[in-house]
């Protein structure tokens, strides 16, 4: 693979790779990108080994004004640098680029040099008028060195002579662009919803597994667990906050996943994505889409699948609310043409298209703690009733089963308070054997993940056409509002069944929660060419 077929340009487009190395060679894009202007048809490619700052303000300029032929690549892993660019018309050596390296790698692939006067190198390309050198800080004169380099290639690459390929050989044996490290030149932002921290997960899965620069950003309050980066700034004037949180999501970030369907400018164009899609698309930006599950579950689709959906006994005002809601965002996931994710794998049935993105277990280090059921005692269960409303986890049913059982002396309630901070869960989960979830939804969420993972039984319900959605099988013990009791009274029972259902479920976030799956999904999204 060379660099036409990864950015899709066919042979007859004229095509300039420029190697850079360090933000102070990125600054000197600026007149790079002014001297495209005045180059009808030529293209750029930036082949870069890290994140250099300077590229994405240079990029947005451009764009901002009218230029969209400067495109940001990194090596692909195992790909050999001099074959890689060999397709290419002209090498750039701007100013503050090691001219002596580039020079060398374009000798070797046989491209006529665009050379800055104050490069390393400029001198031999004077002598050898295998390319042209051009002043510092002219982006006329550029733009007349590009015209001429691409549209008489040949007659400067016939200048490449057998002494400059001899002298040049000792670069193919040097990583002058390595492979290895962050995704060249990418920055991912996540957010604003954040929900369940699951935004920072997901930064973090693809910063450590994927290597790709990532963070999660956020406004105050919307998540429970700080966001890597909080837009709004308190004590400022609301308008000016807007325009701040507005110009961050517009220029920091090359590629953008926004979650829960929520707008990310600040309120100022809506108050969902839908009508901010097209902005974000002409600023550049890379644009995927994260669903986590309410606000795309349709209630009739989901009453229609599930007997005991909690949308049965729901007030009407607030079925009707998230009717409009999920319509709206079905709306907009049906005319969007970027990737779509879903957290968990039951929403694929309200979004066709999506690709499931695992659920990241936050902080896994804190869920380690001292096995279950190592006691004789009575087994401790713990269940935290809904909080919202109309309930939706079926603590309706689950209590009174769980007091009777209570009271008859099998099993102890581990007490909980209405409201538990992120960080006291954990010490929590130490004094529980088996964690009830919910038994309406049909599917599983981050607190069945993080019992599952500290090695404590789950009893849920996980509905027939979702755990055939689901890679292998999903160590959630099911139960209904009917059968609740007589699922529990077995559980205590087979007491000593359970120690295998815990390794089940922490062999199962193992394999799919812990992080690695999630960045290989979010990664493939990143590695398409950034087609600015």
């Amino acid at each position: 693979m060379g660099l036409r077929s990864s950015l899709h340009l066919s042979a007859d487009v004229p095509l300039v790779v420029c190697l850079l190395s360090s933000d102070e060679a990125s600054k000197s894009l600026f007149v790079a990108a002014a001297a495209l202007k005045r180059v009808e048809d030529v293209h750029l490619v930036l082949l870069a080994p890290e994140r250099l700052e300077v590229i994405t303000s240079t990029l947005r300029r451009a764009m901002r004004n009218g230029l969209d032929r400067i495109h940001v690549l990194g090596l692909p892993p195992g790909t050999d640098l001099i074959d890689f660019v060999a397709d290419a018309d002209v090498g750039l050596i701007p100013e503050g680029v090691n001219g002596h390296q580039a020079l060398a790698v374009f000798t070797q692939a046989g491209l006529p040099a665009v050379i800055a006067d104050s490069s390393v190198g400029a001198d031999a390309i004077k002598e050898s008028k295998a390319g042209v050198v051009y002043p510092i800080g002219k982006p006329s004169e550029l733009a007349k060195a590009l015209r001429a380099t691409t549209r008489r290639k040949s007659d400067f690459v016939d200048r490449i002579d057998d002494d400059a390929r001899s002298m040049t050989a000792w670069v193919r044996d040097e990583e002058v662009v390595p492979s290895s490290g962050l995704l060249a030149c990418a920055r991912v932002g996540i957010g604003p919803a954040n929900y369940a921290s699951q935004a920072n997960e997901w930064a973090r899965a693809l910063r450590e597994y994927g290597r790709v620069d990532a963070e999660s950003f956020s406004l105050p309050g919307n998540s429970r667990r700080l966001p890597d980066r909080v837009l709004a700034t308190s004590g400022r004037p609301r308008f000016r906050s807007s325009v701040d949180e507005m110009e961050i999501v517009l220029t920091r970030y090359s590629h953008l996943l926004v979650d829960a369907f929520m707008d990310v400018l600040a309120g100022i164009v809506a108050d969902d994505i839908g009508p901010e899609i097209e902005i974000l698309r002409r600023n550049g930006t890379q644009l995927g889409l994260i669903a986590h599950g309410s606000e795309v579950r349709l209630p009739q689709r989901h009453m229609d699948r599930i007997a005991h959906s909690y949308f049965r006994d729901a007030p009407a005002d607030f079925v009707d609310a998230r009717t409009i809601q999920c319509s709206r965002n079905a709306a907009t996931a049906a005319a969007f043409d970027g990737p779509i994710f879903v957290s968990t794998p039951d929403m694929v049935l309200d979004l066709p298209t999506a690709t499931w993105l695992p659920l990241v277990i936050p902080e896994p280090q804190t869920w380690e703690m001292a096995p279950a059921f190592m006691h004789s005692g009575p087994l401790r269960v713990l269940h935290r009733p809904s909080r919202s409303d109309p309930p939706i986890k079926g603590s309706a049913f689950i209590m009174p089963v769980l007091e009777k059982l209570h009271a008859e002396g099998l099993i102890e309630m581990v007490q909980a308070p209405d409201l538990v901070a992120p960080e006291a869960m954990p010490y929590l989960m130490s004094n529980t054997d088996i964690l009830i979830d919910q038994i309406l939804s049909g599917s599983y969420g981050v607190a069945c993940v993080e019992a599952m993972w500290a090695g404590r039984v789950v009893v849920g319900w996980m509905a027939p056409d979702v755990r055939d959605l689901c890679p292998g099988e999903v160590p959630v013990i099911d139960a209904t509002p009917q059968d609740f009791e007589t699922v529990m009274r077995g559980l205590i029972r087979d007491r000593d069944a359970l120690p295998a259902m815990v390794e089940a479920g922490r062999s199962y976030v193992h394999e799919f929660h812990d992080g690695r799956v999630s960045a290989e999904v979010l990664r493939a999204f990143v590695e398409s060419p950034v087609r600015i």
